[in-house]
Order: structure tokens, then sequence, then C-alpha cells
């Protein structure tokens, strides 16, 4: 797990006795629900998401980002977040120039103690590449498989 992940839920004041089962929790999590084009995402500082409430307050809170795709990306959050809560995250491309990125809270659950793990939904696809070192998954080709030698009998 990254260190990234480690400064998070020291963080979000989890005990050292419950960060490990949390780090366990979270690697299995990842393992089911990485898919194409998704990376881990893990800048130096905590980001800032500013997020409206269905019930019409808002508020701006620290988050913790795990991984990026063209269409979310997912974080640790010392709170829970309604689905369906509107937001917006400021993101650095890496070329230094800070955007903010509008989107949806898809999914919310709780971890271990008061961390929570966040899916948020992009309003419009990024180019994931501007924001991480990456490869593109369309550079990425298979092996090719061996030739085969046909004998005639």
């Amino acid at each position: 797990m990254s260190e990234g992940v480690c400064r998070a839920l020291t963080a979000l004041r989890l005990p050292a006795s419950q960060q490990q089962e949390v780090l366990t929790m979270l690697k299995a999590r990842e393992d089911r629900r990485h898919g194409k084009g998704r990376v881990r995402f893990n800048p130096e500082v905590e980001l800032l998401l500013e997020v409206s409430h269905p019930g019409g307050s808002n508020v701006a809170v620290r988050i913790y980002p795990r991984d990026l795709s063209e269409r979310g990306m997912g974080f640790l959050l010392g709170n829970f977040l309604y689905p369906e809560s509107t937001c917006s995250v400021m993101l650095r491309l890496l070329s230094g120039k800070a955007v903010s990125i509008s989107g949806k809270v898809i999914r919310c659950e709780l971890v271990r103690g008061r961390v929570h793990e966040v899916g948020m939904r992009f309003d419009q696809e990024v180019d994931v590449s501007q924001f991480a070192d990456v490869e593109p998954v369309e550079s990425a080709k298979a092996p090719e498989a061996p030739k085969r030698k046909w004998r005639k009998k």
C-alpha cells in the first residue's frame, strides 16, 4: 500500500492498532475495483473537495486520493457523504496549473472507524495523463502469440 494511504489514515486519526486492518481491507477493495483506465493517484498532499449536500449546505473538506480514471476518482475521507451530492475537486496538472473538476458522489462506504472510501464520478471525462505520470492504456500491446510451424506428413 502506498505511503499516501498510510499518511491519510494517520491524518484521519485512525489508531495505529487499526491501520493495518484498514490497509488490508483497502487492498481487497482495490483488487476488485481497478479496471481499465484506473490508476493509482496519491499526490503528496491532501486535496480540497467542495461539496453541496442534498439538504442545501455547502462544505469544504480535505480528501486523500487513491485512484483516478477518465470518469472519476476514489478517495478517503473522515466523514460520510451522501450519494448524489454534487462536488468539485481542485486537481493539479503535471504542468503545475490547478483546475477545478466537478462531479457527483456515487458511493460512500465506511471502511473502519471514521474512515470512508468515496467514489466520485466526473461530469466530463478527463485525460488522466495530464494529472499522473502514466503510460496511456492504448499504447500497451499484448504480447504476440508464438507462431506455429506446421509439418506436412
